[in-house]
């Protein structure tokens, strides 16, 4: 769901490099904490807000600033060229690192998807839309069998399928 910044921008480094940095600064804790909540929309379920940010911000400082150290030194798009797999990537806003554009510009059989109306935790604050895009997903790109309300044609050269 969340493959962290695949391709990332030079701001998006940037960010997380002074991040880091404000991580392990006397304020790490609060930092933290604001960085997380800040991963939800006003309209995303309170109780699960609660519940997430308490249990994120209940790992030790010093691995929350190895995730992100982690993140930084991540080849994401080493990793994309060796995934051979079929790949959905799903996101709740355009653009960015992980920019569908930017992305099928490093490999053209990528799966792009975006939610509506969720903040990072999309899969839990709106299952009702991401269910449906992995069925999908694995119906038609993974086994190949079309919906039975639908008829799909593969064509020799191309490696999606094409509605009908």
């Amino acid at each position: 769901m969340d493959p962290g910044p695949i391709d990332p921008l030079p701001e998006t480094r940037s960010f997380f490099e002074g991040f880091v940095a404000q991580l392990e600064g006397p304020e790490g804790d609060a930092v933290r904490r604001a960085y997380i909540e800040g991963m939800f929309l006003a309209s995303d379920d309170a109780d699960r807000r609660g519940w997430i940010v308490e249990t994120m911000c209940s790992v030790p400082q010093r691995v929350a600033v190895a995730v992100i150290r982690g993140v930084l030194a991540w080849n994401g798009v080493g990793a994309l060229l060796l995934c051979h797999a079929p790949l959905l990537v799903i996101r709740r806003k355009p653009g960015g690192s992980n920019a569908s554009a930017r992305l099928l510009a490093l490999k053209p059989n990528i799966h792009s998807g975006m939610t509506v109306g969720a903040g990072h935790f999309h899969q839990l604050e709106v299952p009702e839309q991401v269910t449906p895009m992995i069925e999908k997903f694995i119906q038609i790109v993974v086994v190949g069998i079309p919906r039975q309300d639908q008829d799909f044609e593969r064509t020799p050269d191309s490696p999606g399928t094409t509605l009908t």
